[in-house]
């Protein structure tokens, strides 16, 4: 008796079987180990997550996420992927061996945005370890996600650009996980580096960097709903009018040692270029003085805990 794996196709691996070799019967001696085959083989196919796909370059990663069933993996090689992605809602891992910075998805020509999950993706859809870039779209250049929570990790949204909103991501109805993401170049008329619309996303370690909104919100902008900033960082964001590091209306803002730059007394203007405008918001707790307008050592926006409320 034998346990053997075989492969679905090229691209694919993961299948299990159990066979007899030489056409052997079973009989009451093979029992204990027939038994124990079982065991093994049920145990590898619980813990495989589901087939890997693998994507090298002069492929087209929306063939494999179109052929990916639930629960499979996508493995990128380093390379550029000239396209657009759509996740269709499916409950997949797409990641690069090699990191964003030798791992482009890249839509430049193509009038569309990058990536796309607007079909009820879950926290179970992962994007993780690419650069975005070259999307052009009305709203979420790079990223459009609506309706959908996914978790986008170790990625990089630079020279994405929306005509209205969300340059680098557009959120709306969403709640995704960003962590380790840089949002940089960007532009859009409004909410450049990323936009949440009555969303309630965790952004966690990012860096948003150089962003450009002709109106508000340069860095961020937050319309409704309920964002949670940690560890994240804004630097020479800019915007028109208010926000350029971020901008939040009608929003309840939660963050936690998130740094930026010589903030003014008006939080209308920070020196570097950055600034935070809230309107009708709560007000901060943090390191604040009595009047909570200037932050006392003129550089670095510090909050332990959340907005009040």
């Amino acid at each position: 008796m034998a346990i053997q794996a075989v492969g679905f196709s090229n691209a694919r691996k993961r299948k299990i079987e159990i066979f007899f070799e030489g056409g052997q019967t079973m009989r009451t001696a093979n029992l204990k180990n027939l038994i124990a085959a079982c065991i093994l083989s049920l145990a590898i196919i619980c813990t495989a997550s589901g087939d890997i796909i693998y994507v090298n370059p002069g492929e087209f990663i929306q063939a494999a996420i179109d052929d990916a069933n639930e629960g499979d993996l996508i493995e990128v090689a380093p390379g550029t992927y000239y396209e657009a992605i759509n996740f269709n809602g499916k409950a997949i891992r797409l990641y690069s061996i090699g990191g964003p910075d030798v791992t482009i998805i890249d839509a430049n020509g193509l009038n569309s945005t990058v990536v796309k999950c607007v079909s009820g993706e879950d926290a179970n859809t992962t994007l993780e370890g690419f650069t975005i870039t070259g999307g052009k779209a009305s709203n979420g250049g790079g990223m459009n996600n609506n309706g959908s929570n996914p978790t986008v990790t170790n990625c990089t949204f630079s020279s994405n650009s929306a005509g209205h909103i969300g340059g680098g991501m557009f959120n709306v109805n969403s709640s995704p996980v960003v962590t380790d993401c840089t949002f940089s170049g960007n532009l859009a008329n409004s909410y450049c580096g990323m936009y949440n619309g009555d969303s309630s996303p965790t952004v966690t370690k990012c860096r948003f960097i150089g962003n450009t909104a002709i109106q508000y919100g340069g860095g961020m902008g937050n319309d409704g709903g309920s964002a949670t900033v940690s560890n994240c960082i804004f630097i020479n964001n800019s915007a028109g009018d208010w926000g350029g590091g971020m901008e939040n209306f009608m929003s309840v803002y939660r963050e936690q040692s998130t740094y930026s730059r010589r903030w003014d007394a008006q939080h209308r203007q920070q020196h570097d270029g950055d600034q935070l405008h809230l309107y009708r918001q709560p007000v901060p707790i943090g390191r604040w003085d009595e009047q909570q307008r200037q932050q006392p050592d003129g550089d670095q926006l510090h909050h332990v805990g959340r907005y009040a409320e």
